[in-house]
């Protein structure tokens, strides 16, 4: 859990939350602005952070420099193809190390980033471009199209192919949402 509590000084402007009202945009962000403005009156106050371990919050300059570049060379590199040893060596660790490092850092596998980065291009692919799913698979860095297939589900919860169907079904009336070539 990860936030910002508000004591009980912060009461009347929880009532303001009841003020937003459904198709009234306008009305809605003066709600917004005059919540924003009130919790900014208090930011002195240092409001305690919610968090289950407060280490999660914690960082040192030196690791978002080594995330950073690791997050780069996946960015750069997750179409053709990304080993765990280069990414180690960015870090100047042996892969066991980078492995708890990377886990400890952003609470996920090394996989699972580069695998969120694939599926988040394919996504865009998927909707974008009206290339096979086997196109797709390769242009995101899968080798294998059972488990592009697999990820897929796992992370959009439906194949590839559903996630196009649903999308053009869904958006049938917005061909500007399609991306040019």
């Amino acid at each position: 859990v990860y936030g910002i509590r508000f004591g009980d000084q912060y009461k009347a402007l929880s009532q303001l939350f009841f003020r937003f009202q459904p198709n009234q945009q306008m009305k809605n962000l003066i709600v917004l602005l005059q919540i924003l403005e009130e919790l900014s009156r208090h930011v002195r106050e240092q409001a305690p952070t919610i968090t289950d371990d407060s280490r999660k919050i914690q960082y040192k300059e030196s690791d978002a420099e080594k995330l950073s570049s690791i997050f780069n060379y996946v960015f750069e590199n997750y179409q053709t193809g990304v080993d765990i040893q280069t990414a180690a060596s960015l870090a100047c660790m042996s892969e066991a190390a980078f492995c708890r490092y990377f886990k400890r850092n952003t609470h996920k596998t090394f996989s699972q980033f580069v695998n969120e980065i694939r599926i988040s291009h394919a996504t865009r692919l998927l909707i974008g471009k009206d290339d096979s799913i086997t196109d797709i698979c390769y242009a995101c860095g899968f080798d294998n199209v059972s488990y592009f297939n697999r990820q897929f589900k796992v992370h959009q919860g439906m194949t590839p192919r559903d996630f196009r169907k649903v999308f053009i079904v869904s958006n049938a009336d917005a061909p500007f949402l399609r991306v040019a070539d």
